[in-house]
């Protein structure tokens, strides 16, 4: 069974090639085991604070729970890109056996320009260069190139 597995796999891939992999990072487990260890020690810290508020109306133990409140809700916000890191490996040179020319978006690509002291000429050529490199069609491809005349 598992070797039919494979061969039903081989022969998708050959017809559709992969565009691109996910690959889990093997400290996956390290991450979530450190995750509840710290999410334990911010409950204490909220719990010694209630405990502290109860017992006193100190204006400045309320301040330090409401600041520790913000910083463990913006910790809690943050641990969903280290739940499950994973590395991606793409393959544009897949993309030309997967779709046609024709299948291809419209991409209209706008550089401001600013004043030429602060943002060097050449690197806004550089970026316009960069940008007609792309590999789209020519007559799916716009580059406007924006400058208020500032200067």
């Amino acid at each position: 069974m598992g070797g039919l597995k494979g061969t039903i796999t081989k022969n998708i891939t050959m017809q559709h090639p992969l565009l691109h992999t996910v690959v889990a990072f093997r400290r996956t487990r390290l991450n979530r085991l450190f995750t509840i260890s710290y999410m334990i020690t911010i409950f204490a810290l909220l719990y010694h604070h209630l405990l502290n508020l109860a017992n006193s109306t100190n204006v400045f133990s309320l301040s330090m729970f409401l600041v520790d409140l913000v910083l463990a809700f913006m910790w809690t916000t943050a641990q969903a890109f280290r739940m499950s890191p994973v590395r991606h490996e793409i393959f544009p040179e897949h993309l030309a056996n997967t779709m046609r020319e024709s299948d291809f978006l419209a991409l209209d690509v706008f550089i401001c320009t600013m004043d030429p002291l602060k943002e060097q000429p050449m690197t806004v050529v550089n970026m316009a260069l960069s940008v007609m490199a792309y590999e789209n069609p020519t007559e799916k491809l716009s580059v406007h190139i924006l400058d208020d005349g500032g200067s």
